[in-house]
């Protein structure tokens, strides 16, 4: 029954982690006291899950010096507010249609860069330059695309 009942809980709290720090960030501007709680809950639910998932698996990540794990944490911060950004930001841009044209973007590269930390993944430059360049590209074309979406959304200014 562990082998069921043990993955399942990391599971969940991989994902219930980032629901939480997702609407957080999102909701942040309505209730600033409470949303920055319930994202402080989100965050160290998905870095405990994280962290207890990859000494599971026995990830290269998690492995090795002393302060293998704590960068492995820390990275699994900012990937936890990255996705927080990407999923609250498509949950709620009917709602928040400008800062989810901001956030979702910049969700783009703080999770890749976070990923590939996290999981110490590395790139031969030119490779890694490329993807760089494809990065960029796609975040400026999302944040520009979604910019005048919202301003189609919300139009501000005068109307005549």
């Amino acid at each position: 029954m562990n082998q069921v009942l043990a993955p399942y809980a990391l599971y969940v709290a991989l994902y219930l982690g980032v629901a939480l720090t997702g609407g957080s960030v999102v909701h942040l501007p309505l209730d600033p006291g409470r949303y920055l709680m319930i994202g402080a809950i989100g965050v160290v639910i998905f870095i405990v899950a994280s962290a207890l998932d990859a000494r599971r698996r026995h990830a290269s990540a998690v492995e090795g010096g002393s302060g293998a794990l704590g960068r492995y944490i820390a990275w699994s911060v900012v990937l936890s507010l990255g996705l927080g950004m990407l999923s609250g930001s498509i949950q709620h841009f009917l709602d928040f249609p400008h800062y989810a044209a901001v956030l979702l973007p910049l969700g783009v590269p703080v999770t890749l860069v976070a990923y590939m930390a996290r999981e110490r993944l590395r790139l031969p430059q030119p490779q890694l330059l490329r993807l760089g360049g494809v990065a960029v590209a796609f975040t400026l074309a999302l944040a520009l695309g979604l910019d005048v979406l919202a301003d189609e959304l919300v139009p501000h200014g005068h109307d005549h």
